[in-house]
């Protein structure tokens, strides 16, 4: 799942149709979701991404808290089992403000794994140099998964 996905809600109501006739138990489902989307016009829906390159890394914490918010709330569920920062910055981008950027939606992935909304956190499409520039720039936690895509 992932909010750019569209796909939670659906998740969420499959998901509490089963935990409530007992087929399901919630430590049954491993539940991953994705947030810290940029803008992709044509390719992504309104609301789902972020306009990253236009904001203070204040702005970004700030609603990537809200993401998280929402992600838990469609779900319908208290905790996820994993947690990922969807990209590094919007495709492409150049902006000098990507790594305090992505630090500061980096802890507050931190901060929901200490407590307990997400089980592990990671990162997908970093590359090596993104991972280390996010350790040497304050995270407590390394990410514990870098997800990447491959064809």
């Amino acid at each position: 799942a992932a909010l750019v996905y569209s796909s939670q809600k659906q998740i969420g109501a499959v998901l509490a149709a089963q935990f409530m006739s007992g087929a399901l138990r919630r430590e049954d489902v491993f539940l991953t979701s994705k947030l810290f989307h940029g803008e992709m016009p044509g390719l992504t829906r309104r609301g789902s991404t972020l306009p990253l390159d236009n904001m203070t890394p204040e702005e970004c914490a700030d609603a990537i808290e809200g993401q998280f918010e929402v992600i838990l709330e469609e779900l319908g569920v208290g905790y996820v089992d994993l947690m990922l920062l969807h990209w590094p910055a919007i495709m492409d981008s150049k902006s000098e403000g990507n790594a305090a950027r992505r630090l500061a939606a980096w802890k507050v992935l931190e901060d929901m794994y200490e407590r307990g909304q997400a089980r592990a956190i990671g990162v997908s499409n970093f590359s090596e140099h993104h991972l280390e520039q996010l350790m040497r720039d304050g995270a407590k936690i390394l990410p514990m998964v870098n997800q990447i895509e491959a064809s």
